[in-house]
């Protein structure tokens, strides 16, 4: 099922490296690259180049296997990082520069004229950026775990990434400042139990510059974000063939399958391949290193650099392509059954739904109070009620993106709902995203609200599938506002921020938690309708949630089944 890789050059000799060669930009800033040649070849060959903000020599190991295997590697520090010159903007617009040092690659005697480009995370951005750009020498792209500007960060849903502070410390200046990040990571999830704002945190700070603000007065999916992503148009002309790498739980899949889809959706020429495995965030580049063992996967793990050799010598050189895993155009695991299939399209049509309807005998919150997901609506109590008051920190360690996979971690005094269906009658495949439709009621302008869902299996254990989570001033829209009218029944819809594809054993139950997103990992909203930047403890406005369960106002979730991938 799996392939290696063999080098053809074994020794450190094998590879020539250009340090700190300077590529001139059309604004005459020049920017500073180490360019990895393989030595034991006389002529001129492909060239890989990956546009970075997080420092050359942290990609020595990977320019040294691409250069090992064939391929010239080009590492360029993102302009005002490293060796290279000019300003830093995370968020602006990296595409120009790309196409500039691709021009450049395309021309220099150790390259044949064709241009591929990798890149992980935030330089998925990147590398997107530049492909909307159409760069005559670029013939390919993978983008890895790509970062969803405005869409998961440093935003997702209109709620502000605290990691984004942490993240923004790092990439200041030219140097890797690790321990700064680090200091700004416990700083501000300390933050919470203070009561204090964000601006109150960071004011007079080192990292309250006017680039950090321009960015944190950026709350909506504006233009400001709107800019960064290739249009309808560049996404009917992007014909190069394209391979998406993400995972199940992969803090970026929002950002990954958000330039996917709209690929996939528009595209005359839809040569776009997936893989998407069992793997968060950074399991997408090192699966085995960062690998889930809370979940025991069988055989989760692929070589990654096999995986773009053998893409790079078929879209670069015309090779065939060898293994299975580009038989067709998906890839994907699945969870729970221990293996991986092909697929033509990664949202099937002939998908079925499973859906439940909430109910509860009972008004008190917390797993030992739970309701209960049915097949059909019932004439139980009209809601289930949560009071909520944004200074307690009781359900503050319900992780976000849970790169740990915490499993429910709710208890007696949680001031959450819990919903258990009844017992499976046989195994089903969920596959794709979980929708509830909930009818809700607030007495204040805004709330944040999360569903998580779990499987719980026949012996106890529970597993994280997917979450979603709501700020309710922006149920309508994420470009504009609407405060919440006091006490105002409304169906809310969230659907699941993470793509899941796992078997659910025969007896396990779903359980359903929803309750008021009261994380340390994002932006405190005390529930006033006021700037969640500025606002602390002061401001805050106890809540009274109610979610409603009846035959006339319905609660239900929606959970996609296909298992027809049974083979």
């Amino acid at each position: 099922m799996f392939f290696g890789i063999k080098a053809f050059g074994n020794s450190l000799d094998s590879v020539k490296i250009l340090f700190d060669v300077k590529v001139p930009m059309r604004d005459g800033v020049e920017l500073s690259a180490w360019v990895y040649i393989p030595n034991y070849i006389k002529e001129p060959q492909p060239a890989v180049l990956r546009i970075t903000p997080y420092l050359i020599d942290r990609q020595h190991d990977l320019g040294m296997d691409f250069a090992k295997n064939g391929f010239v590697h080009v590492v360029v520090d993102c302009r005002g990082r490293g060796n290279s010159d000019g300003k830093f903007k995370p968020f602006g617009d990296q595409g120009k520069d790309g196409v500039d040092i691709i021009n450049w690659i395309s021309k220099q005697d150790w390259c044949d004229g064709n241009v591929g480009m990798i890149g992980g995370s935030i330089e998925g951005a990147y590398l997107w950026q530049t492909i909307k750009e159409f760069p005559t020498a670029l013939k390919t792209a993978v983008p890895i775990a790509s970062v969803g500007p405005g869409i998961d960060f440093p935003i997702c849903k209109n709620i502000l990434d605290h990691y984004f502070i942490a993240w923004y410390a790092s990439t200041m200046g030219k140097i890797r400042n690790k321990k700064l990040s680090e200091y700004w990571g416990h700083r501000i999830k300390a933050m919470h139990k203070k009561g204090r704002s964000i601006l109150e945190e960071i004011e007079g700070s080192m990292v309250a510059d006017s680039l950090l603000f321009e960015v944190l007065n950026q709350k909506e999916f504006n233009d400001y974000w709107k800019k960064l992503y290739p249009s309808k148009l560049d996404y009917e002309n992007i014909d190069i063939p394209i391979l998406t790498i993400t995972g199940y739980y992969d803090a970026d899949q929002l950002g990954a399958l958000f330039y996917y889809d709209h690929h996939i959706k528009y595209a005359k020429n839809k040569n776009h391949y997936l893989v998407i495995g069992p793997w968060n965030h950074k399991g997408t580049v090192k699966p085995k290193e960062h690998e889930i063992k809370e979940y025991k996967f069988r055989d989760p793990n692929i070589d990654m650099m096999a995986l773009y050799i053998e893409w790079f010598n078929h879209t670069l050189k015309g090779l065939p392509f060898k293994s299975e895993i580009f038989s067709d155009k998906v890839y994907s695991y699945v969870m729970g059954e221990g293996k991986w299939i092909n697929r033509n399209v990664l949202h099937d049509e002939k998908k079925d739904t499973l859906t439940y309807y909430l109910g509860s005998n009972h008004n008190k919150p917390g797993i030992y109070h739970a309701g209960f997901l049915k097949n059909t609506p019932g004439n139980e109590m009209d809601y289930s009620e949560i009071n909520y008051n944004p200074i307690d920190t009781t359900d503050i360690n319900v992780p976000l993106f849970p790169e740990k996979y915490a499993f429910t971690n709710v208890d007696a005094d949680s001031n959450l709902l819990v919903f258990n269906s009844e017992k499976l009658i046989s195994d089903v495949i969920v596959d794709g995203q979980i929708t509830a439709d909930l009818t809700i009621s607030i007495d204040a302008p805004d709330a944040d609200l999360r569903c998580i869902f779990y499987e719980i299996r026949p012996d106890g254990q529970e597993f994280f599938l997917t979450e979603d989570f709501m700020r309710v001033r922006y149920r309508n829209s994420l470009e504009k506002a609407t405060l919440n009218k006091n006490g105002e029944l409304f169906t809310y819809t969230f659907k699941a921020y993470y793509y899941v594809c796992r078997k659910l054993q025969k007896g396990s139950r779903i359980r359903l938690v929803f309750g008021p997103l009261n994380s340390q990992g994002v932006d405190k909203n005390y529930n006033a309708g006021g700037n969640t930047l500025t606002e602390n403890n002061q401001d805050a406005k106890v809540t009274k949630i109610r979610l409603f369960h009846n035959r006339k106002h319905q609660s239900t979730i929606q959970i996609p089944i296909n298992n027809h991938l049974k083979r």
